[in-house]
């Protein structure tokens, strides 16, 4: 087989998957026609239905392509593409729209929720008061322990100015207007008001990447997909450069990875996916 050709049959295996990443499921039963399909293509692409739920799963729900199970793309023809790509798609759809993918999203969304920590509430002045004068009680006690079994006299005076210090301290946390506790009181609102603008942030991403509805999400995808995709120059011209082949033209180099992905993958197989999106879309 020609390199060409080789290159060629690696882009159809991203054509049959290029949609299932990023419109993607988690497969689950379907129509006995679908299925007959589907075990065709997966035995074609050398890989079992199990490694395609896995990589069509986490590739939809992470927005990444994961494609590393697909072994013997020889065995697709590149004519193949559209057909492919066209019940692939359809075979995708009817997975998504399923109670499995459903429970699969709902938990990644709880999970993803659960790596964003709640924020400590900044401490209240009669909290840290409490604190401070516990404290100086503790260092009180030891001090006093230590000097019962001192002898030598700079210990001892040593020990005794550490317990004076700490009484004092503890005269000073009861007034009201402590300087040691207002200056703490400060560094613990704003750390809190720091961490809370960030978990703030976090939590509006969150919201935003992982809407309630498995219907929102997928309307989601299938926009960036639209998106990304959009006006694809499939006659662009490509230069060698260190063994990798990089566009001519800068600004389609500078294009996001889903652009180029859809640009390798031919305009026969990224069109077919984009106009079957844009008709799901349509139903959402």
């Amino acid at each position: 087989m020609k390199p060409t050709t080789s290159k060629r049959l690696r882009t159809l295996v991203r054509a049959t998957l290029i949609a299932s990443v990023l419109l993607g499921s988690v497969i689950t039963i379907v129509s006995f026609t679908a299925k007959k399909f589907a075990d065709d293509v997966w035995k074609q692409l050398g890989m079992t239905e199990k490694q395609a739920k896995e990589d069509i799963n986490y590739s939809f729900l992470s927005g990444y392509l994961n494609y590393y199970g697909a072994r013997d793309i020889k065995n697709i023809l590149v004519g193949d593409r559209a057909a492919i790509v066209s019940n692939i798609l359809a075979y995708t759809k009817e997975y998504i729209t399923s109670p499995a993918f459903e429970k699969e999203y709902l938990q990644d969304r709880e999970r993803e929720k659960s790596k964003i920590y709640p924020v400590v509430p900044a401490i209240t002045k009669e909290e840290l008061t409490r604190k401070k004068i516990a404290d100086a009680e503790t260092n009180i006690n030891l001090f006093e322990n230590l000097l019962k079994a001192a002898t030598d006299p700079t210990v001892i005076k040593s020990h005794k100015e550490q317990l004076e210090f700490w009484k004092k301290a503890i005269e000073d946390y009861k007034s009201p207007n402590c300087n040691q506790i207002n200056y703490e009181l400060q560094m613990d609102e704003n750390r809190f008001k720091s961490e809370k603008d960030m978990y703030d942030q976090l939590m509006k991403k969150w919201e935003t990447n992982y809407p309630p509805s498995t219907t929102q999400f997928v309307k989601q995808r299938i926009v960036n997909f639209l998106e990304a995709t959009t006006g694809i120059d499939y006659s662009a011209a490509l230069l060698d450069k260190n063994g990798k082949k990089i566009f001519v033209n800068p600004v389609y180099e500078k294009k996001n990875w889903k652009w180029k992905m859809g640009f390798r993958a031919g305009k026969e197989a990224t069109e077919t996916a984009r106009e079957f999106a844009g008709k799901w879309i349509k139903e959402l």
